[in-house]
């Protein structure tokens, strides 16, 4: 399993390929026993070994010590400190054609995730 920013090579050659919430699916929903090789960040694919053990489920990532720096700066303390300042964040105004597209891509992020 692989996100679709991969090589497309990669992508071609895997069993699927989507978002990060498509991975943690298909982990959860493969049969006990399963052996799974994600191409994601190492994090996440630890956190899945580790969540799916008891099931005798076998994930491993399908290239080793695949870090993303950016990804490990979100941690539930900054998250948390985060939404403790959003109201306090300065508004961030946008001209009414950005605004628009931009309205139209959460509104469709929404839908997928209701």
């Amino acid at each position: 399993l692989v996100h679709p920013e991969c090589a497309p090579e990669v992508v071609q050659a895997s069993d699927g390929a989507g978002s990060t919430s498509y991975l943690i699916k298909q982990c959860a929903e493969a049969a006990p026993g399963a052996v799974i090789a994600v191409g994601t960040e190492l994090n996440l694919v630890l956190r899945l070994a580790q969540r799916h053990k008891a099931e005798g489920k076998i994930i491993v990532p399908l290239k080793p010590n695949t870090r993303c720096s950016n990804m490990a700066k979100i941690t539930e303390e900054r998250l948390a400190d985060l939404l403790d300042k959003l109201d306090t964040a300065t508004p961030l105004s946008l001209s009414a054609d950005v605004s628009e597209h931009a309205q139209v891509a959460l509104t469709r992020m929404l839908d997928i995730c209701s």
